[in-house]
C-alpha cells in the first residue's frame, strides 16, 4: 500500500509539538535485559515492573494519568532527583521523563550535553514516524531530537538559552507509541486536571535545579488560570486579554486576590505538559516567568468542542 505523507507538527506562536519513528527495520520488541538499555533514570528502565519501581523508588509524590491513557508515577525529593514514571494496566513501565543532573546514558549522554554530542552518540534524529501504512513528518524539531533506541522512542529535549544543551529527556515504549493516535487522547479520563498538575510540578522540577525556590500551589489563582483557559476554549480566541479588554491584572483582581506583581503563561493544542513545558523553556518571556521571582501559581487547562487545549500558567507576588 502507497503510504500518505501527513504533517503533524503543530506550531503554536512560540512553541512546536512533534513527534516521529520510522519503520523498524528489526523488531523493537526484541528482548534486551533493562542494564542494556541506552537510558536508566535512578536504576528505572522502559519493560521494569512497577514491583521494581515500587522497590526502588518507594511510594510516588504524585499518581496522574497521561495521553496515552497510562499512569504517570512522579518521584523527588523537594523536587531535587525528579522523574516521572510511567505504568500501563499490565504493570509494567512504558514511559520515563527527567529533567534531574543524577542520570548518564550508556553513551555518556546526560543533562548538559550538547546537541552534537547526542546526534555523535546516536546519529541522524528520525524525521519521519510510520504507523499502520502512513508516514507521519516531524516538523522542525529544531529544540528536541527524537530517536528510535531499543524498545523505545526517546525525545531528547535541548535549551536554546544554553547553547543547545540537553535539558530532560522523555522514553516512550515502542509498542505504546505506536498504538496511539492523538484523538486517543480525547478518550482519557480526567487528563485535563492531570495536566494541569504535571505542569506544576515540571515548573518547580526545573526551578530547583537551577538553584531556586519552588513555586507554592495557590487554589484562587489557579481558579483565574482555569477560567481564563475556559473561556478562550469557549469564546475560541487566544490571547492575554479577554473579549472584555481585560488582562491578567484585571482578571486577579476580580477574584479578589492582592498581588505586588502578577505574570501569566499561555500555550494552545499540545495535550503534553512536558512538551508544553520545554517549550515555554525555549520561550524568553515564558522561560522568565518559570524562573522568576514570584511566589504563587497556578495552572489552568481547557479544551474546546474540537479537543484542542488551551494552556494560562499565572504567577503572583503577594504585596
Amino acid at each position: 500500500m502507497k503510504n500518505r505523507l501527513i504533517c503533524v507538527g503543530m506550531i503554536c506562536v512560540f512553541m512546536l509539538f512533534a513527534w516521529g519513528v520510522v519503520p523498524p527495520t528489526a523488531s523493537a520488541n526484541s528482548l534486551v535485559s533493562s542494564d542494556q538499555l541506552e537510558f536508566a533514570f535512578q536504576g528505572i528502565s522502559i519493560g521494569d515492573s512497577a514491583t521494581d519501581v515500587t522497590s526502588t523508588l518507594g511510594e510516588p509524590q504524585r499518581t496522574t494519568v497521561s495521553r496515552y491513557g497510562f499512569e504517570w508515577r512522579t518521584y523527588h525529593n523537594n523536587y531535587n532527583d525528579f522523574v516521572m514514571v510511567g505504568i500501563d494496566d499490565q504493570d509494567k513501565v512504558v514511559g520515563l521523563y527527567s529533567n534531574s543532573t543524577n542520570w548518564t546514558s550508556k553513551s555518556g549522554i546526560h543533562v548538559g550535553s550538547s546537541q552534537t554530542e547526542v546526534r555523535e552518540a546516536f546519529g541522524t534524529p528520525l524525521t519521519y514516524i510510520f504507523k499502520s501504512g502512513t508516514n507521519y513528518k516531524i516538523d522542525d524539531c529544531t529544540k528536541c531530537d527524537v530517536y528510535q533506541l531499543e524498545n523505545s522512542y526517546a525525545t531528547v529535549f535541548y535549551d536554546q538559552y544554553q547553547d543547545y544543551q540537553v535539558t530532560s529527556t522523555l522514553l516512550i515504549d515502542y509498542d505504546v507509541e505506536q498504538a496511539f493516535r492523538w484523538y486517543d487522547a480525547l478518550n482519557v479520563p480526567n487528563l485535563e486536571e492531570s495536566l494541569r498538575v504535571q505542569n506544576f510540578d515540571l515548573v518547580n522540577a526545573v526551578r530547583v535545579r537551577e538553584g531556586l525556590t519552588p513555586y507554592i500551589w495557590d487554589d484562587k489563582i489557579a481558579g483565574t488560570a482555569q477560567d481564563h483557559s475556559e473561556d478562550m476554549a469557549t469564546n475560541n480566541f487566544y490571547s492575554h486579554v479577554n473579549k472584555n479588554g481585560e488582562g491578567v491584572a484585571d482578571r486577579v483582581k476580580q477574584d479578589g486576590i492582592s498581588f505586588k506583581v502578577v505574570g501569566e503563561n499561555i500555550a494552545m493544542l499540545p495535550r503534553s505538559a512536558i512538551y508544553v513545558h520545554e517549550g515555554w523553556m525555549n520561550s524568553s518571556g515564558h522561560r522568565s516567568n518559570i524562573l522568576g521571582s514570584y511566589q504563587y501559581i497556578g495552572v489552568g487547562v481547557a479544551a474546546n468542542r474540537g479537543g484542542n487545549l488551551y494552556w494560562t500558567q499565572d504567577f503572583y507576588t503577594s504585596p
